[in-house]
C-alpha cells in the first residue's frame, strides 16, 4: 500500500472512530462489565476496552490500571488493529515490535498481551478489547473463543451506542422547530435522508398513539410491513413483548406509551418482540414530538444479547465438560438447600476425586487426561437424575448434589463407582482409575452450603486416606483434619526453620561388632503436638507437595554433618542411607 493509500485509510479508520461518539465519554456500567469479567475469567492484572486514536489510546473501560490513556508509539492495541483476528504476544521481551517498549521494561512491565479488535459496521478496526499480564503466558484454543465471544461482545456494545447517539440527534433534530423556512427544507432533506438510510429501525406515532410513519430498518427489525405497521397502536396488547426476565410487558409500560403519556424522553429500554416463530430482541428509546406524537427508535440487539448469554454460559461452566464449575455449583447449592429447608427434604453433597491422576497426565500426557476426565463426566451424567446437579469443581474433582432419602445415598454412591471404575477406551488405550468418594447431607452435617463441601471433601480425603472406595461424613473426622490443617501449618514453619531434625542411625556388623554405615532418621518435635510420628508427617508432606523440600533439607544437612565430623577427625565409615519419598 502506497503512503497516499495507507494516509487515506488510517483516515477513514478515524471517521469510524469519531463516528462511535465515544472518545472522551464518561465510564459506562455496559462497558465496565465486560473489562472486568475478562480480568475474572482470565486471573490477569490489566483489562481494557481501548481505541486507537491518532496519537494516543485511550480507554473507554479499564479495570487494574489508573492511566485513561497512553501514547499510541507504546501501544500493543495499534498493532492488534492492524490484523484480522486476535494478537497474542506470550513474551513481550522476546518480541522484537515491543522489547524496548518502556510499559515492557518499566511499569507495570507487561509481558503478556492479547487483543481482539473491535470492528465497527463498515469493517473500520478502531479498537479492542484487550488483556494484559506480568507474566509470560499462552492461551489455549478455549480461551481464544472465550476472548473472541468477549470482543463481540464489547463490539456489539460499540455500535449499539453509536446507533442510539445517531438516533438521539435524530430525535432532537425532530423536535427543534425555530428555524427559518429554508433551513427547515434543508433540515428535512438531511433528516429524510438519516431516516431512509439509518440502520435502526424509527417510527413515528400521532398523539393518539397510531403509528403513522416507519422506515425500512423498522419493517426489517420488527418483521412487519409498512402497511402492517402503520395501523397499529403503540400500546396494541396484540404485541408479544418480554422484558428481559422472560415476564409479558404491559403496553402502557412500553418506552413509546410512556415518552406520549409523560411528554419526556424514555431511553435504552430493553425488550423482546416475538411473532410467530420470529423474535428479536431490542433496545428502544422513544421521544415526544411537538406536535404531541412521538418519535420511537428500535435497535436490533439479539447479537449482543447472544453474546452476553454465551458469556455467562462461560462463566458458570466447565469448558473442557460444559458441566457446572465451582462458582456455579456453590450459587446452585445455597438455592437447593433453601428448597430442601422449605419442603423438609434430605440434601446430600457428594464429591469425587480420580485417585493418581497426575501420574495419569504425566505418563499419557494431558490430551488423553483430559479425555478421561470428560468420559468422567459423560458417566456421571447418564447415571444420575435429571434433577440432580453434576459439577467439575477442581481439577479431578466432581460433585453431586442431589435429593435422596439417607438410607438411598449409600447405594447410589455405590452404582456411581462402579460405573466409574469400568474401564475407559481412549486412543485404542485401555485404562482404569480408582476413585473415593466422600458424602455430607442436610441438615444433619450442616446447613451452610461453605460447610456442607467442605465436610464432603473431608469424608473424601478420608476415604482417599484410608484406602477406602467412599467415607461419609461424621464429627470425628473434623477433628482428624483439624489436627491435618494444623500439622501441614506446622511442617511449612518446621521446613522454614530448620526445626526438623535428621539423625544416624549406625548399622554394625553383627559378627565383629565393627560400624559399617548408618541409615538417617528424621524426628520433629512440634511445640503444640509434642513428637509428631514420620508415619504421619511423612505422607502428608507428600500429599501437600513439601516431600521435596523435606529431601533437600535431609540431605543438605547430613552432608554437612558429614564434613563437620570430618573437619574433627572423626571418619564416617561405609554407606549412609537416606530413604527418598
Amino acid at each position: 500500500m502506497s503512503e497516499s493509500d495507507s494516509s487515506m485509510a488510517e483516515n477513514r479508520r478515524l471517521a469510524a472512530l469519531r463516528a462511535t461518539q465515544l472518545l472522551d465519554t464518561p465510564n459506562e456500567a455496559r462497558f465496565d462489565r465486560w473489562v472486568q469479567l475478562a480480568r475474572k475469567t482470565f486471573d490477569v492484572p490489566i483489562a481494557l476496552v481501548s481505541f486507537v486514536d491518532a496519537d494516543r489510546q485511550w480507554f473507554k473501560a479499564r479495570s487494574g490500571l489508573n492511566e485513561q490513556e497512553t501514547p499510541r508509539s507504546l501501544s500493543f492495541c495499534s498493532h492488534a488493529i492492524q490484523q484480522r483476528g486476535i494478537m497474542v504476544v506470550e513474551d513481550a521481551t522476546q518480541d522484537d515490535r515491543f522489547k524496548g517498549n518502556r510499559l515492557v521494561t518499566d511499569e507495570p512491565g507487561i509481558r503478556f498481551y492479547a487483543g481482539a479488535p473491535l470492528q465497527t459496521p463498515n469493517g473500520e478496526q478502531v479498537g479492542t478489547l484487550c488483556i494484559i499480564d506480568t507474566k509470560v503466558r499462552q492461551l489455549t484454543e478455549s480461551e481464544l473463543n472465550t476472548l473472541r465471544a468477549l470482543g463481540d461482545a464489547v463490539q456489539a456494545e460499540m455500535n449499539l451506542h453509536a446507533y442510539q447517539s445517531a438516533a438521539e440527534d435524530l430525535i432532537r433534530q425532530q423536535s427543534e422547530t425555530s428555524e427559518t423556512n429554508q433551513r427547515l427544507l434543508e433540515r428535512e432533506q438531511r433528516l429524510s435522508s438519516i431516516y431512509d438510510l439509518a440502520p435502526v429501525g424509527i417510527s413515528i406515532c400521532d398523539a393518539d398513539g397510531q403509528l403513522i410513519e416507519a422506515n425500512h430498518a423498522a419493517e426489517a427489525i420488527l418483521n412487519q410491513s409498512m402497511e402492517a405497521l402503520t395501523h397499529r397502536q403503540i400500546d396494541d396488547p396484540d404485541w408479544r413483548i418480554f422484558d428481559e426476565r422472560g415476564f409479558i410487558l404491559d403496553p402502557q409500560d412500553f418506552a413509546s406509551s410512556r415518552a406520549l403519556r409523560e411528554r419526556r424522553p424514555v431511553t435504552n429500554q430493553i425488550m423482546k418482540l416475538e411473532q410467530g416463530a420470529y423474535s428479536v430482541w431490542l433496545s428502544v428509546s422513544a421521544s415526544p414530538l411537538p406536535d404531541g406524537g412521538a418519535i420511537i427508535v428500535y435497535s436490533d440487539i439479539s447479537d449482543l444479547k447472544q453474546q452476553q448469554d454465551r458469556i455467562r454460559y462461560l462463566a458458570a461452566h466447565d469448558q473442557l465438560t460444559g458441566l457446572c464449575n465451582r462458582s456455579e455449583f456453590m450459587h446452585e447449592l445455597d438455592g437447593r438447600i433453601a428448597i430442601a429447608r422449605n419442603t423438609d427434604q434430605t440434601l446430600s453433597v457428594i464429591t469425587f476425586d480420580i485417585n493418581h491422576f497426575k501420574e495419569i497426565n504425566e505418563s499419557a500426557g494431558h490430551t488423553i487426561g483430559d479425555q478421561l476426565l470428560l468420559e468422567v463426566a459423560k458417566r456421571l451424567q447418564r447415571h444420575v437424575r435429571s434433577r440432580d446437579l453434576i459439577a467439575r469443581i477442581g481439577g479431578d474433582e466432581f460433585a453431586i448434589i442431589t435429593f435422596h432419602h439417607e438410607a438411598e445415598i449409600e447405594a447410589l454412591i455405590e452404582r456411581l463407582l462402579a460405573q466409574l471404575s469400568h474401564a475407559y477406551e481412549i486412543q485404542s488405550a485401555e485404562f482404569r482409575i480408582n476413585i473415593s468418594a466422600g458424602v455430607a447431607t442436610l441438615p444433619r452435617h450442616s446447613d451452610s452450603a461453605d460447610v456442607l463441601l467442605r465436610r464432603a471433601d473431608i469424608a473424601m480425603f478420608h476415604a482417599k486416606t484410608m484406602d477406602l472406595p467412599y467415607c461419609r461424613y461424621h464429627d470425628a473426622l473434623n477433628n482428624f483434619y483439624l489436627r491435618r490443617i494444623a500439622l501441614v501449618e506446622g511442617l511449612e514453619y518446621a521446613i522454614r526453620t530448620s526445626a526438623l531434625r535428621p539423625y544416624l542411625q549406625p548399622q554394625l556388623n553383627i559378627e565383629t561388632g565393627e560400624l559399617v554405615g548408618a541409615e538417617v532418621l528424621l524426628r520433629w518435635q512440634d511445640p503444640d503436638f509434642g513428637w509428631v510420628s514420620p508415619a504421619e508427617f511423612i505422607p502428608l508432606a507428600e500429599e501437600r507437595g513439601l516431600i521435596c523440600r523435606i529431601t533437600q533439607y535431609v540431605i543438605r544437612n547430613v552432608l554437612q554433618q558429614l564434613q563437620t565430623w570430618r573437619e574433627e577427625g572423626l571418619e564416617m565409615r561405609g554407606r549412609v542411607g537416606i530413604n527418598i519419598s
